[in-house]
């Protein structure tokens, strides 16, 4: 009756192991569904960021920019002046 008993402990070792086997499968499909979405999520939030980001940048650059030439135009010349003034003459 040994090898009865082992067939039945064998029949249910395996059946055990397909339930394992199962379970964890199940498990490991939710847990790439959840990351699936955690992924989109996280996209749109980037995204979301990226646009904020580019609006306020190009916002501050609409507002700086018309100074920051104004001062190279400035800073230019300067540059004439001083040149002229130590006689380098550059001609720039």
């Amino acid at each position: 009756g040994t090898k009865v008993f082992k067939a039945e402990n064998d029949k249910e070792y395996y059946r055990q192991q397909m339930d394992n086997a199962r379970t964890t499968s199940n498990r490991l499909r939710t847990e790439n569904q959840e990351l699936k979405t955690e992924t989109k999520e996280l996209k749109k939030e980037l995204g979301k960021m990226k646009d904020l980001f580019n609006s306020e940048q190009l916002e501050a650059l609409r507002h700086h920019f018309p100074n920051i030439s104004k001062a190279m135009e400035e800073g230019k010349d300067l540059l004439k002046q001083i040149t002229r003034s130590r006689g380098f003459g550059m001609g720039m």
